[in-house]
């Protein structure tokens, strides 16, 4: 009985070991394929240099700001360029999808890779990043560059320049009208008449006491 049930134990086992086999296999070969996948899909990410002409921008409330951001890139290559404001809440697009978004939507315009921003108000006070992502045959190229925007509050120095020129004006019409009046001698002759009618005032009562005495 022990000999007949030997065969059918190693038919067994045979069957057990071709089923991990072909299990072994076909992980293998699945392993492989993947790799072989990752291999075609990989891109090597390096870094590349972004320059600005001005680190720090500062501008009068009501005009223009112009943020630059350059790269050494030859025309014709792809690039993707997103701006980016970074404030205390959190990180928001300015410039996305070839496009402006928020208080920068119809008001701002881009200079190759660099945006100039009209009408400024203090709400755009802020730090900006410039993101450049280009792709060649080397693989996947990223940069950026940080710009700081001040907006400075409008003082009106024109007005104010206007009204101190005004002002001198005046005063220097006031000096020469009185330095006239004295050339002419009015201030004297007020003062002799002045004099004059002390003189006649204390004479008369003079002689009105001297009246009085005789009496």
């Amino acid at each position: 009985a022990s000999e007949r049930r030997r065969p059918a134990v190693i038919n067994r086992c045979r069957r057990w070991g071709a089923a991990v086999a072909g299990k072994m296999a076909s992980r293998n070969l699945r392993l492989l394929l993947l790799g072989y996948l990752g291999v075609l899909s990989y891109h090597k990410v390096s870094g590349i240099s972004i320059e600005t002409d001005n680190k720090n921008v500062k501008a009068e409330e009501f005009k223009e700001a112009i943020l630059s951001c350059k790269h050494r890139f030859s025309e014709g290559m792809s690039l993707r360029i997103e701006w980016k404001k970074i404030q205390s809440q959190g990180v928001s697009f300015v410039y996305y999808n070839n496009e402006f978004t928020g208080d920068l939507r119809g008001r701002a315009e881009m200079l190759n890779t660099g945006i100039r921003i009209r009408n400024v108000t203090r709400k755009d006070s802020g730090t900006y990043r410039c993101e450049i992502s280009v792709k060649s045959e080397e693989g996947q190229h990223l940069g950026e560059a940080t710009i700081t925007l001040t907006v400075l509050d409008d003082l009106n120095v024109s007005g104010i320049i206007a009204a101190v020129v005004i002002v001198a004006l005046v005063m220097a019409l006031c000096g020469l009208g009185v330095f006239y009046a004295q050339k002419k001698g009015y201030f004297a002759k007020e003062s002799s008449s002045q004099k004059k009618t002390n003189y006649q005032s204390t004479s008369e009562k003079d002689f009105k006491h001297t009246k009085s005495f005789v009496i």
